[in-house]
């Protein structure tokens, strides 16, 4: 038992700290992306360095989730650094892990695609995958990646030249972030609008503000972006001088930050300058210099070679899918097959069981059954014992009662006889002669003392009391107050004497004996005389 319980408490400790690890770097893997973000238009270079390894980290904990947002994070740095084959690869690693049926990812990883064909100047793609999910967060409701897609949207249509269009959709894209206060998405889209041409002066003030917000905040990438967009307002208001001190921070800047696509566009804007100014060379030198940008940033077989990559990861994924699908699905089939057996394996243990059990119980009530025949027949024979034995007692007292009877009479012959002998001696004594009187007189007194002294004693009575002693101790139990003439009545009419064969015994007459009767009967709470017999031969 004591080793279960370090086991337990082993496995405990190991499932706990194996938790608090995956806890830790989990919340170590946020905490980078945390830091690739803040970096992101600072410097871009270090914010990649930040996303790879919270990249590492979520493949460590091999969470789909963790997977899918590390991905998509370092898709979007590799992109504003201009990397974008390491951008679209990243975008595309993400999507293996993209939970289709959480509607809200499904339209970032859209938006994030769309901006991608974007900058790798598919503008069909571009369109189609931004109209998704543009639709997607309209489903539910998330304005501010509607905003996000309008902005997108303009950018587009600036690209292909509509400058009305992407007017529209960007002043659209402004509102909405104005109505949900996002001062970053306000500056972006006003860092965005200054690229359209028309209402140059107003454009400039506004970058201005722009300008001071991320020059506050240090967005290097950003301020790079916002620098070469105040060059290309001063150059339509041929503020020539002063386009080319901002382009010149903005080259800086780029330099700086590696960022190859600020550079393409600050290069383009130089040229249009030098072109201006009758500088052809130099506008010549500077469009060689973006052709190399170009096959550097957007390399079309490249691109087709990662999305080929990519597609034939997914292919591969998705038979891994496949396979693990089948061989989950045999899984399961044996599953519920041993699920079936065993079921089945149960049902028959537990009808054996219940089988078993009533058996069991049939065989404790047969044995119960005959137990209680055994104690039926042996009650039986003890009943007819005892039946035997009342009968021969029944017999004795019978036999008892037919004795004392007798002895009555006996006596009450005797009595009578020597009631006759006085009678006949005292008959004598009248008509004898003085002597024999005297001796008839002796003789007399002699038979009255007799008869008096044996009336005393109760020879019968005291005969009858012993033969049914027990008796008398149940009713002297039962009844305390009873007289002993009452006692003696009781016994009497125990044996079955009826009221003239007791007056006989005890020198009485019937009436009386009948009256002991009624007042014994009354004070036993009994209604007849035969109740009253029944009573005394039940005790």
């Amino acid at each position: 038992m004591r080793n279960k319980v370090v086991s337990l408490l082993l496995i405990s400790i190991y499932f706990f700290n194996n938790s608090c690890l995956f806890a830790d770097v989990n919340a170590s893997t946020k905490e980078l992306m945390k830091q690739a973000r803040k970096y992101m238009y600072r410097q871009p270079l270090k914010a990649i360095d930040y996303a790879n390894s919270a990249k590492e980290k979520a493949v460590l904990l091999n969470d789909s989730s963790l997977l899918f947002d590390t991905n998509v994070l370092l898709g979007s740095v590799f992109s504003i650094n201009g990397n974008y084959d390491l951008a679209l690869e990243a975008y595309l690693n993400a999507e293996n892990y993209l939970d289709y049926y959480d509607l809200g990812q499904l339209a970032d990883f859209n938006l994030h695609m769309a901006s991608m064909y974007f900058n790798l100047e598919n503008p069909y793609k571009s369109h189609v995958l931004n109209d998704l999910a543009y639709n997607l967060y309209e489903d539910i409701h998330d304005s501010t990646g509607m905003a996000w897609c309008l902005n997108l949207r303009g950018l587009v249509y600036a690209h292909e030249q509509d400058y009305h269009k992407a007017q529209m959709v960007m002043d659209s894209s402004l509102h909405i972030h104005k109505s949900m206060n996002n001062e970053d998405g306000v500056f972006i889209v006003v860092n965005n609008l200054s690229a359209i041409p028309g209402d140059e002066l107003q454009k400039i003030s506004k970058l201005k503000e722009v300008i001071a917000y991320n020059e506050k905040h240090k967005n290097k990438w950003t301020l790079a972006e916002n620098f070469n967009n105040m060059g290309l307002l001063y150059i339509h208001t041929r503020d020539l001088e002063t386009a080319k001190l901002y382009l010149k921070k903005a080259r800086w800047l780029a330099d700086s930050l590696h960022a190859n696509v600020i550079k393409r566009d600050n290069l383009l804007y130089a040229s249009q300058i030098a072109v201006q100014e009758n500088k052809y060379k130099e506008a010549y030198q500077n469009h060689l210099e973006i052709m190399k940008i170009n096959k550097l940033i957007n390399s079309v077989d490249r691109v087709r070679q990662i999305e080929d990559d990519a597609y034939n990861r997914k292919q591969w994924v998705h038979l891994q899918n496949l396979e693990k699908k089948d061989y989950a699905l045999k899984v399961a089939q044996r599953e519920k097959l041993n699920l079936f057996v065993s079921a089945v394996l149960l049902l028959v243990v537990v009808i054996l069981a219940i089988r078993m059990y009533h058996m069991r119980k049939i065989n404790r009530l047969i044995s119960h059954a005959e137990n209680e025949s055994q104690k039926k027949l042996q009650l039986r024979k003890e009943l007819e014992q005892k039946e035997d034995v009342i009968h021969n007692q029944n017999e004795i007292l019978n036999l008892s009662k037919k004795e004392m009877t007798d002895l009555v009479y006996f006596i009450k012959s005797k009595d009578k006889l020597l009631d006759n002998v006085i009678q006949m001696l005292q008959e004598a004594q009248k008509k004898s002669v003085e002597d024999p009187k005297m001796k008839i007189k002796s003789t007399i007194a002699l038979i009255k003392n007799f008869r008096e002294k044996e009336m005393k004693t109760d020879l019968f009575i005291n005969e009858i009391n012993k033969n049914e002693q027990a008796f008398l101790e149940r009713l002297m139990l039962a009844h305390e107050d009873l007289s002993k003439n009452e006692v003696v009545l009781a016994t009497l009419l125990r044996i079955g004497l009826s009221s003239k064969e007791i007056a006989l015994l005890i020198d009485s007459n019937p009436k009386t004996v009948n009256m002991a009767r009624y007042r014994l009967r009354k004070k036993l709470n009994l209604e007849t005389d035969d109740n009253l017999v029944s009573y005394f031969e039940s005790l």
